[in-house]
């Protein structure tokens, strides 16, 4: 199992292949594509030391759009996959799991050694409990402690990738909403007869890892899925055969992910273990019990890792000629990040590079070290920021990379607050953005610098004039605190539709519902089609349900084609939410006067119909 390329442990290589990776620091969590096994109802696996055993196959592969085939990263599994019924009662059942025989390969992970490969089909080995409800829904997972959390995960994958959730009472048509390592998701089945069961995901309801349905950090579309069971007289699995295609949209600039799951399980064999009886009792202390999740390290750890596997063999003046020849690619951005995070000593370097590169080889290094985001990497920054002999461009550049720094120092924060009175105006504007922006990343670890920075906003607000309050507006949409909903409903008022675009747009990230009614109002009453485009625009970072009605009108009535165009593509996936959207979506389809707009509303219509 080799390619070329740098030589890596291969069970690190795992965090990347066994789980959604929503890439971008903005994005703190780590996605597992997992559903779970399960065989049946609780009386179908009432008999304790009860063993099943299949031959699996698991193919994982994760690609980015448009990137060829080569760039992807796949892992293919096979061995037996063995569950024993540990235990039952009348709240579930425990099931002790092994994958005997494994055997993994891959392509896309760097020149892999033998050793390691052997190392990890030797910790696939080590056994491990699921717990299940009477239905067969997976809600609980037991590890050994002892084990690695990219082998966890792996398992997990195994364990769960197939989650056969059935109703009460017999039926043909069935939904269940049911989790995986990802979050929350809602699932229809359909009994097709002679054993065979047939189960589509179809969509996320909520995501592990971010603030809510709200949160736009990263989003999760089901692109197909498919499954199907077949079982025998008893109720038990004999064969499954899915395939799951999905796509994680790492907003705020990061890129999104393609993963392909397939996994067959067959040659269905049935024994008895009465020793594993009781086994996950007796283990309970040397386990680490939570829900079905990601299983992951602390974010430090998985940063490292991860840095450790791009800074291998590479130093930053390779890094740096890379930047400087012009040829950086994702791979040198990364690493150059990386050498911000875990080399400080590198940093006097790389702020030597700025001062002499053109502007983009300059940005290129300043994003990294924002990205970085240690108080060296931010005190370099602002060294630039603050300099007066510096050309303003690069200035506000420098303000800029602060956007990817999720932990601002107080240095930092006054460097900011200090620079919202500078001479130049385009400087003054950038350091407003992101004083506001640094409010919003300090509000759950310094609520304190987010309360002063809010009080100094608020106070620009008051007297802020012309093009001025467009600008403080926008900052204080980037702070995002329930505090500016009074300043927002003053701008809403305003005669200049600029500030009233401004001033809903503000409210896109703002956690109150009070947030609501003032998004819709602007949606459908505004004389100004900006400004409705701007409510839209809000609208698509909020939980989309108390916005629906107002969604609904704007695709039917709005006179812009523009905002017809946004508030269709807001509402796809929604249709089953509210009766209001696919009349809406019908009604665009077959009569709006544009073209394309009807076909995206055709479209729309067609996406979001199991």
């Amino acid at each position: 199992m080799g390619v070329t390329g740098q030589r890596v442990p291969f069970q690190r290589v795992l965090v990347a292949a066994a789980v959604i990776v929503a890439a971008g620091l903005a994005a703190r969590v780590v996605h597992t594509r997992v559903a779970s096994v399960a065989r049946g109802s609780g009386t179908e696996n009432s008999a304790a030391g009860r063993q099943r055993r299949w031959s699996v196959l698991l193919e994982t592969r994760i690609s980015q759009p448009g990137a060829a085939d080569d760039r992807a990263t796949t892992i293919t599994l096979r061995g037996d996959w063995v569950s024993t019924v540990s235990g039952e009662s009348a709240s579930g059942y425990d099931v002790a799991y092994e994958l005997e025989g494994a055997h993994a390969e891959g392509t896309g992970l760097g020149d892999v050694r033998a050793a390691d490969v052997a190392q990890l089909e030797h910790h696939l080995a080590e056994r491990f409990w699921v717990t299940y409800q009477p239905d067969g829904a997976a809600t609980r997972v037991h590890f050994p402690k002892d084990m690695t959390d990219d082998v966890r995960n792996f398992l997990e994958l195994v364990a769960t990738q197939v989650q056969l959730v059935r109703p009460a009472a017999a039926q043909r048509q069935w939904t269940a909403t049911e989790r995986d390592a990802a979050g929350t998701y809602f699932a229809a089945y359909d009994d097709l007869g002679a054993g065979a069961i047939l189960k589509r995901k179809m969509r996320y309801v909520t995501l592990d890892g971010t603030a809510g349905p709200g949160d736009s950090t990263v989003a999760v579309r089901v692109d197909a899925s498919e499954v199907r069971f077949s079982v025998d007289a008893a109720g038990l699995v004999d064969t499954v055969a899915g395939s799951e295609a999905t796509h994680v949209d790492a907003k705020l600039g990061a890129l999104g992910l393609n993963v392909d799951i397939r996994i067959r399980l067959d040659h269905p064999r049935s024994t008895r273990a009465p020793d594993l009886i009781g086994s996950f009792e007796g283990a309970k202390p040397g386990l680490d019990s939570g829900p079905i999740a990601t299983q992951r390290a602390s974010d430090e750890e998985m940063q490292a890792r991860h840095d450790a596997r791009l800074l291998y063999g590479v130093t930053i003046t390779d890094v740096l000629d890379t930047v400087h020849s012009g040829h950086a690619d994702d791979k040198t951005r990364e690493r150059l990040e990386a050498f911000m995070r875990q080399h400080p000593g590198d940093i006097p370097r790389a702020l030597t590079f700025v001062r002499a590169a053109d502007h983009d080889q300059a940005a290129t290094v300043l994003q990294a070290l924002g990205a970085g985001g240690t108080p060296p990497a931010q005190d370099a920054i602002c060294t630039v920021a603050s300099d007066d002999r510096a050309p303003t461009p690069l200035r506000t550049e420098a303000l800029a990379a602060l956007v990817r720094t999720k932990q601002p120092t107080a240095s930092t924060v006054a460097t900011l607050l200090r620079l919202m009175d500078a001479p130049d105006p385009a400087l003054r504007r950038q350091a407003l953005y992101m004083t506001g922006t640094a409010g919003n990343a300090s509000a759950t670890r310094d609520p304190q610098t987010t309360a002063r920075i809010e009080t100094d906003l608020l106070a620009r607000w008051d007297r802020c004039s012309a093009q001025t309050c467009v600008d403080v507006l926008a900052a204080l949409g980037n702070l995002a605190t329930p505090a500016i909903v009074p300043a927002v409903e003053h701008a809403l008022a305003d005669g200049n539709p600029s500030v009233r675009a401004a001033a809903v747009s503000a409210l896109r990230r703002v956690k109150v519902p009070s947030a609501d009614p003032f998004i819709a109002a602007a949606m459908t009453g505004d004389k100004d089609p900006s400004v409705r485009a701007a409510a839209v625009f809000a609208a698509t970072f909020r939980p989309v349900g108390p916005l629906l009605e107002a969604l609904s009108h704007a695709i039917e009535t709005d006179a812009a084609d523009y905002v017809r165009s946004a508030a269709i593509e807001a509402v796809a996936g929604h249709i089953d939410e509210s009766p209001l959207v696919e009349k809406a979506l019908a009604s665009a389809a077959a009569k709006d006067p544009v073209a394309g707009v009807r076909r995206l509303a055709s479209q729309a219509l067609e996406s979001g119909r199991p």
